[in-house]
């Protein structure tokens, strides 16, 4: 009797495991992590809820955020269409734009004239307005969404060609000369050494680009297009001063945008997690 009550006394006593350990550490790093924007956008909620009310702000003005939400569960076939055109709209130009940007990186770190030319050129494209371009993708595409998805092509490919090029540029000198003693060839050291260096690189231009992509098919949407996506649902509601209907189509485009991230994040950490960034806890 008394062994049993020791051992069990031994067993509430023992330190904790490296498994345990490791487990309160990497709960406590994501509290850390979550717990300071999740407190800042509640007092923002709570500011402009209570604000909006007591400065009698009218309500075709700044609706209050409790009745924005109440607008997002009326979904009607208006609002889905909407959803559905735009993502259809984002989707295949942010796939465009940012692998035609990768491609071009990779072959302007390869040959450094074709980056000297290359790069002038790129840098307008990214200082082209939105507003400007819908007109001329309306005129080269129509209006249906191959030239929404232009226009998101265009946006996401700066980005893309930027943030790749340098990662497969910054490259460790000394990681190079190690390929170089192997006999690597180029197909070997792209694939092993630029490839992998590139990948923190491309995954955060990957993340810029999915909130380019939201904007580039709202706003080619909101300035000609077809009767559907979010873009022409703003216009419509906006008309008609309805601008609880108008702030839940921002937040359902955010909410959208803000899924992709997410979905994009967790590549990045599976494909990414030997990266010293994620060893050292950042």
């Amino acid at each position: 009797m008394h062994g049993e009550d020791l051992s069990a006394s031994q067993g509430m006593l023992a330190p904790p495991t490296l498994t345990s350990r490791w487990r309160n550490i990497h709960v406590g790093q994501l509290v850390l992590r979550v717990a300071p924007p999740v407190i800042v956008f509640l007092l923002l909620l709570g500011l402009w809820e209570y604000g909006v009310t007591w400065l009698r702000i009218p309500a075709y003005t700044l609706p209050r955020p409790s009745e924005i939400l109440q607008t997002i569960p009326t979904i009607d076939t208006l609002k889905s269409d909407a959803y559905y055109t735009t993502v259809r709209e984002a989707l295949p130009g942010f796939l465009l734009g940012s692998i035609i940007g990768f491609l071009t990186a990779v072959v302007a770190a390869r040959f450094g004239s074709v980056a000297r030319g290359l790069i002038p050129y790129a840098v307008i494209s990214g200082s082209i307005p939105i507003i400007g371009m819908a007109p001329i993708a309306v005129a080269l595409f129509g209006s249906d969404w191959q030239s929404k998805a232009f226009m998101v092509a265009v946006l996401t490919f700066f980005p893309m060609l930027i943030n790749a090029y340098r990662g497969l540029t910054a490259v460790d000198p000394l990681s190079l000369q190690l390929m170089r003693s192997y006999a690597a060839g180029g197909l070997a050291t792209f694939l092993k050494l630029r490839l992998p260096a590139s990948l923190p690189y491309v995954f955060n231009a990957l993340k810029i680009n999915v909130t380019l992509a939201m904007i580039g098919a709202i706003v080619g949407e909101y300035f000609g297009g077809p009767s559907a996506g979010l873009g022409f649902f703003i216009h419509d509601k906006s008309g008609e001063f309805a601008t609880a209907e108008v702030w839940s189509a921002v937040v359902v485009a955010c909410a959208i945008g803000l899924a992709v991230y997410l979905l994009v994040s967790v590549l990045e950490r599976l494909l990414t997690s030997w990266h010293i960034s994620y060893r050292r806890g950042v």
